[in-house]
């Protein structure tokens, strides 16, 4: 039995052809042809973020001095600037900041990007861009400790990861770590990189 197509019934047609994918087994997929189908996309940078997050938080859970650190996402907001009216604008919200007890310990920032060191060791397609909003966090938090996370991948096996500080024509020691974060083994990347955030912490 076929339902009529008129009036009363188009705002079925999407759900009607939903269910006609479903009966014939069609799923979202890449492939050429005139048959429409259904698409899926997610933010992976989003993604990505809360993957770390978790992994990280739950780190936190398991190390000796859990109850003295703390992860907040997206928090604590502040301003870049400010304008005449003295009224902040441009806000900052880094993806993580880790605390021991009240002192912001480091601030990190995931990005889902591949990182490529075989066109140059050094650099690996690091955005500038990047490190100008790592800078940026530095000094609004006053934070001297930064993490850029991107995603481990096969073509990193071999590669060390570059530790930099950022130049200052006044005394500014802030350093930015650049971490390849596995997630087919999560929970030893958030522990390792928990355990890197103590070096010279004391």
């Amino acid at each position: 039995m076929r339902l009529p197509r008129h009036r009363l019934t188009r705002r079925y047609d999407r759900l009607l052809r939903m269910a006609s994918w479903l009966l014939r087994l069609l799923g979202p997929d890449v492939h050429g042809g005139a048959e429409e189908g259904l698409g899926l996309t997610f933010d992976m940078n989003r993604l990505f973020q809360e993957a770390v997050s978790v992994a990280l938080g739950a780190a936190i859970r398991r190390h000796a001095r859990h109850q003295q650190l703390r992860l907040t996402r997206e928090q604590p907001v502040r301003a870049l600037v400010k304008d005449a009216s003295e009224t902040g604008r441009f806000m900052l919200r880094p993806d993580l900041c880790l605390w021991l007890e009240d002192q912001l310990i480091a601030i990190l920032d995931t990005k889902w990007k591949r990182l490529s060191p075989v066109h140059d060791q050094h650099k690996a397609d690091i955005s500038q861009a990047d490190l100008y909003q790592l800078l940026a966090y530095g000094h609004a938090y006053g934070c001297d400790r930064l993490v850029l996370i991107y995603p481990h991948h096969p073509g990193l096996q071999d590669w060390s990861l570059p530790r930099f500080r950022y130049c200052s024509s006044t005394p500014s020691d802030i350093a930015l770590q650049v971490a390849a974060f596995d997630l087919q083994a999560s929970r030893c990347a958030a522990d390792q990189l928990l355990e890197q955030q103590f070096d010279g912490l004391g």
